[in-house]
């Protein structure tokens, strides 16, 4: 799950709009939107804390998990 797919679930688990959310932390509806829509993936420390904070939980929780490609780019191409 990458970062801005937990930024959403958690934000909905929470009941809340992304306005509730920009309140809530002091970010901008704007970069909350970037970060769900997976067009900013790498928050500012200062952000991935506010919105940790919010969340109640570890910074670390929001850390992208998706499994990286370790073999070149040829997983779908066994040769």
């Amino acid at each position: 799950m990458t970062f801005g797919q937990k930024v959403r679930k958690y934000r909905l688990e929470k009941n809340w709009e992304i306005e509730d959310l920009a309140k809530i932390t002091g970010l901008s509806e704007s970069a909350i939107k970037l970060y769900e829509y997976g067009i900013r993936r790498n928050p500012l420390p200062v952000a991935k804390m506010a919105l940790a904070s919010a969340f109640k939980v570890k910074p670390s929780e929001l850390d992208d998990d998706r499994e990286e490609d370790t073999n070149g780019g040829e997983a779908d191409n066994p040769g």
